[in-house]
Protein backbone atom coordinates (compact mmCIF):
# COMPACT_ATOMS: atom_id res chain seq x y z
CA UNK A 1 0.00 0.00 0.00
CA UNK A 2 1.11 3.30 -0.80
CA UNK A 3 1.11 4.65 2.68
CA UNK A 4 3.16 2.20 4.24
CA UNK A 5 5.43 2.40 1.44
CA UNK A 6 5.53 6.14 2.06
CA UNK A 7 5.88 5.95 5.91
CA UNK A 8 9.30 3.65 5.30
CA UNK A 9 10.53 6.05 2.75
CA UNK A 10 10.32 8.94 4.82
CA UNK A 11 12.27 6.53 7.79
CA UNK A 12 8.76 6.28 10.10
CA UNK A 13 8.21 3.02 11.60
CA UNK A 14 4.92 1.56 11.72
CA UNK A 15 3.65 -1.76 13.76
CA UNK A 16 0.82 -3.99 13.98
CA UNK A 17 -0.91 -1.28 15.53
CA UNK A 18 -0.61 1.00 12.05
CA UNK A 19 -1.52 -2.02 10.28
CA UNK A 20 -4.67 -2.60 12.48
CA UNK A 21 -5.73 1.34 12.17
CA UNK A 22 -5.49 1.38 8.25
CA UNK A 23 -7.66 -1.87 8.25
CA UNK A 24 -9.98 -0.52 10.32
CA UNK A 25 -10.35 2.99 8.41
CA UNK A 26 -10.85 1.14 5.02
CA UNK A 27 -13.34 -0.93 6.23
CA UNK A 28 -15.30 1.39 7.80
CA UNK A 29 -15.03 3.20 4.31
CA UNK A 30 -16.75 0.17 2.84
CA UNK A 31 -13.10 -0.96 1.45
CA UNK A 32 -12.92 -4.45 2.53
CA UNK A 33 -11.17 -5.59 -0.46
CA UNK A 34 -8.58 -3.08 0.14
CA UNK A 35 -8.20 -4.15 3.73
CA UNK A 36 -8.19 -7.47 3.16
CA UNK A 37 -4.93 -6.77 0.59
CA UNK A 38 -3.45 -5.05 3.37
CA UNK A 39 -3.83 -8.30 5.40
CA UNK A 40 -2.26 -9.99 3.03
CA UNK A 41 0.70 -8.00 2.46
CA UNK A 42 0.56 -8.47 6.27
CA UNK A 43 1.63 -12.07 5.89
CA UNK A 44 3.81 -11.68 2.99
CA UNK A 45 6.16 -9.19 4.26
CA UNK A 46 6.30 -11.28 7.41
CA UNK A 47 7.62 -8.59 9.92
CA UNK A 48 4.54 -8.24 11.95
CA UNK A 49 2.32 -10.70 12.59
CA UNK A 50 -1.65 -10.02 12.28
CA UNK A 51 -3.09 -9.06 15.76
CA UNK A 52 -7.05 -9.55 16.34
CA UNK A 53 -7.73 -5.56 15.86
CA UNK A 54 -6.63 -6.80 12.23
CA UNK A 55 -9.56 -9.42 12.02
CA UNK A 56 -12.10 -7.74 13.31
CA UNK A 57 -12.94 -5.01 10.97
CA UNK A 58 -13.32 -7.12 8.31
CA UNK A 59 -15.14 -10.13 10.17
CA UNK A 60 -17.07 -7.33 10.95
CA UNK A 61 -17.72 -5.80 7.52
CA UNK A 62 -18.48 -9.28 5.68
CA UNK A 63 -21.02 -10.27 8.17
CA UNK A 64 -22.76 -6.71 7.23
CA UNK A 65 -22.03 -7.68 3.48
CA UNK A 66 -23.68 -11.24 4.03
CA UNK A 67 -19.99 -12.98 2.81
CA UNK A 68 -19.98 -15.71 5.35
CA UNK A 69 -17.04 -17.79 3.57
CA UNK A 70 -15.05 -15.75 3.47
CA UNK A 71 -15.34 -14.86 7.22
CA UNK A 72 -15.28 -18.59 7.63
CA UNK A 73 -11.93 -18.53 5.87
CA UNK A 74 -10.27 -15.76 7.55
CA UNK A 75 -11.30 -17.80 11.42
CA UNK A 76 -9.24 -20.31 9.11
CA UNK A 77 -6.98 -18.32 8.34
CA UNK A 78 -6.35 -16.68 12.09
CA UNK A 79 -6.24 -20.61 13.64
CA UNK A 80 -3.40 -21.15 11.09
CA UNK A 81 -1.50 -18.56 11.95
CA UNK A 82 -1.98 -18.98 15.78
CA UNK A 83 -4.06 -16.26 16.78
CA UNK A 84 -5.15 -15.67 20.10
CA UNK A 85 -8.98 -17.02 19.46
CA UNK A 86 -10.12 -15.77 22.65
CA UNK A 87 -14.07 -13.83 22.13
CA UNK A 88 -13.84 -10.58 20.64
CA UNK A 89 -16.99 -8.20 21.04
CA UNK A 90 -16.78 -7.28 17.87
CA UNK A 91 -16.48 -10.81 16.58
CA UNK A 92 -19.41 -12.46 18.46
CA UNK A 93 -21.79 -9.48 17.73
CA UNK A 94 -21.14 -9.29 13.94
CA UNK A 95 -21.31 -12.90 13.61
CA UNK A 96 -25.01 -12.81 15.87
CA UNK A 97 -26.01 -9.64 14.05
CA UNK A 98 -25.68 -11.82 10.39
CA UNK A 99 -29.62 -13.44 10.40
Amino acid sequence: MELLRKLEEKGLAYSEITYATIINQLCRAGKTCMALEILEQMYEDGRFKPVPQCYNPIIDRLCKERRIDEVLTLFRDMIVVSIQLHPQLVILTSARDVR
